[in-house]
């Protein structure tokens, strides 16, 4: 596959991850005898049999499952969704195409369901954000594009430890409510907005997303809200609690795992 083409030519230095059921030739064939016929054709595979989809994968080759509803491949098929919004090249193919890849032909690449992303209203899959390289509206001066990195590299950290949990990492599509990074949560939407502490005084960074967040919350309605720094707050106990009676989790790197328990 290359760019946008419709077609896998080749499986010869593609990361493959499996779903599902195979069945070649009418012959269920398990994941493991599946790898090794992807990496003789050149693929390159994962021993882990459970590896699910990441940033890395190239091929996802989808069999199938009696637990599957219509029209709904499971988790991995979603995040092929993400990943292609995002830009990734990364491909679907089913058994059919999987057989011509290892008999030296090709396959068509196939598109995830109508329903493999059901996002919120005035959301889109998540888009990394990238680093500035010289001074531009947003950033300035040399410090404010360090600050600036800095932000954007714990906000694609933090959208990562979303996707790695399963859940799609959203992006708002909203001019008066633009958080950083957003997934839903049962019949709820959770809101982060990101800011570094190396952008100044860090008691100005966590007034000012706490502002933020509470205005992104007053406008969206029914949300969980998340104020996410990028290093150890001052006056951790004061900051935690005090978010805490606006209905808001603090986080920080040291205690990240609370950010998918808003």
């Amino acid at each position: 596959m290359t760019g946008g083409s419709p077609v896998v030519r080749s499986l010869h230095g593609r990361t493959v991850i499996f779903t599902g059921t195979l069945y070649l030739d009418g012959k269920a064939v398990n994941r493991t005898e599946a790898s090794e016929l992807a990496r003789r054709a050149g693929a390159v595979v994962s021993t882990n049999s459970r590896a699910k989809v990441g940033r890395f994968t190239n091929v996802l080759v989808r069999g199938e499952s009696s637990t599957w509803r219509h029209g709904d491949y499971g988790d991995d098929e979603k995040r092929v969704a993400i990943y292609q919004a995002q830009g990734h090249e990364v491909a679907i193919i089913d058994a059919s195409g999987f057989a011509s890849l290892l008999g030296g032909g090709w396959a068509y690449a196939i598109r995830p369901s109508a329903d493999a992303l059901k996002l919120p209203a005035r959301t889109a899959p998540y888009r990394p954000a990238q680093d500035e390289a010289s001074p531009s509206p947003v950033a300035t001066t040399v410090d404010l594009i360090t600050a600036t990195n800095a932000h954007n590299r714990f906000q694609n950290e933090l959208a990562e430890y979303v996707l790695a949990a399963g859940l799609t990492p959203l992006r708002s599509t909203r001019p008066d409510a633009q958080f950083d990074l957003g997934w839903e949560h049962g019949d709820s939407l959770v809101i982060v907005e990101v800011k570094s502490l190396a952008a100044g005084s860090s008691v100005q960074q966590l007034r000012l997303g706490l502002g933020q967040v509470l205005d992104y919350k007053a406008r969206l309605g029914k949300v969980s809200a998340i104020l996410a720094v990028d290093s150890d707050p001052p006056e951790p106990a004061y900051w935690e609690s005090l978010c805490a009676d606006h209905g808001l989790t603090l986080v920080w790197p040291a205690v990240i795992e609370r950010v998918l328990r808003a």
